[in-house]
């Protein structure tokens, strides 16, 4: 969550910074490099993210029904979060 939570406000200071691009081709070159570079960052992340959401369920399955509504609340949230991040990425 910490990562998604950087990640995400990264994105953001990108769609700032992508205003004063305009035309110029060596910062549109650049912040193409740069973009990529996240695109790699974040294809690196999705093993990471579906273990941990197999792991959640597993989780969930095996601890005490007490237990299922903040697992599942979790498992929402990063979820949510992750789906966020590749929305903003993609929109970039």
């Amino acid at each position: 969550m910490s990562w998604l939570g950087e990640t995400e406000k990264s994105l953001d200071d990108l769609a700032v910074e992508a205003s004063g691009v305009g035309n110029d081709p060596e910062r549109i070159k650049a912040r193409l490099a740069k973009h990529r570079e996240f695109q790699r960052a974040l294809s690196g992340k999705q093993a990471t993210y579906d273990a941990t959401m197999r792991a959640g369920k597993t989780l969930k399955e095996r601890a005490p029904k007490s237990d299922e509504p903040a697992l599942k609340q979790m498992m929402t949230e990063l979820k949510n979060k992750w789906n966020a991040v590749c929305a903003k990425s993609v929109d970039r």
